[in-house]
């Protein structure tokens, strides 16, 4: 019998992920242990509790959509397009773990300190926006509150298809995005320019 390679924390952080994200936060270490294939006691040596297994296997990542900023050869429109489906996407797969954290402990500050994911996903995209507006891309305004109105737009959007609100309300994703892109546009379009 060969050897067992040694299970690394990504490993366990992927099966806990995908056991907290089945079974809630009333799932066992046990449960995690068996889905990594190892013992509930190398759980334990690793993350130490289940707490903190809980809360960096939720944890957020650099989201997919951070990539689609480097991109500067799309008419500026565009750009803000696939951007936004980038989001969205992103969105999909965040908010469950996003809800799940913030059920583990109702009434506690959810996104403490300046690098949590969500400020850091703000800062990086005010500070894209602000580029954007210094290379003559945009209209000169508040580079913030341009990245808060473009993401709580896609906040709303991906929350009304987590609350079944979208199925009273349906629009396709791909028409919402033109939407939103075409009315955030008017208003930072520099001034004669088309794109």
């Amino acid at each position: 019998m060969a050897p067992r390679t040694r299970t690394t924390d990504t490993e366990i952080l992927d099966a806990a992920r995908a056991v907290f994200l089945e079974f809630g936060s009333d799932a066992t270490t046990v449960a995690v242990a068996a889905r990594a294939g190892i013992s509930e006691a190398l759980v334990f040596k690793r993350f130490h509790t289940k707490e903190a297994l809980f809360e960096r296997a939720l944890a957020g990542v650099t989201p997919a959509w951070v990539s689609e900023l480097e991109a500067t050869d799309r008419p500026f429109p565009e750009q803000l397009e696939r951007l936004a489906l980038g989001m969205i996407e992103s969105m999909r797969a965040e908010m469950p773990r996003t809800m799940l954290l913030w059920s583990r402990h109702p009434g506690k500050a959810r996104f403490e300190g300046l690098n949590s994911a969500p400020v850091q996903g703000m800062k990086i995209l005010s500070a894209w926006f602000e580029a954007q507006m210094i290379a003559g891309r945009m209209r000169r305004s508040d580079p913030e509150i341009f990245a808060r109105v473009f993401s709580g737009a896609i906040v709303a959007y991906s929350m009304s298809h987590m609350t079944g609100l979208a199925e009273q309300m349906p629009i396709a994703t791909t028409t919402f995005v033109r939407g939103l892109v075409d009315v955030l546009w008017m208003g930072a379009r520099p001034d004669g320019r088309a794109s």
